[in-house]
């Protein structure tokens, strides 16, 4: 009985809470935006193994870290604080 309840529920989706108008519930249910955000998350961990084999020293400064080091981590901090 339980298994037919659950079978018979609509499935669960963050959406349902979004406001219905403006902008920004658009942006967030775009099927374009999980797209990227996903592409973006699969980047950065490409960056994390790449930064953690031939990135500079965990001891070395933020004055002696290589400016491509800062360049990439700034882009991606600044993506996932506006998401």
């Amino acid at each position: 009985r339980k298994m037919r309840e659950k079978s018979l529920r609509p499935a669960y989706t963050v959406h349902q809470f979004y406001h219905t108008e403006g902008i920004c519930q658009r942006i967030a249910r775009s099927d374009v935006f999980d797209l990227m955000s996903m592409c973006v998350i699969m980047a950065n961990t490409v960056w994390l193994s790449i930064e953690a084999d031939v990135g500079p020293d965990t001891s070395a400064s933020v004055v002696e870290i290589p400016w491509m080091f800062k360049l990439v981590e700034s882009v991606f901090c600044t993506y996932f604080v506006c998401e």
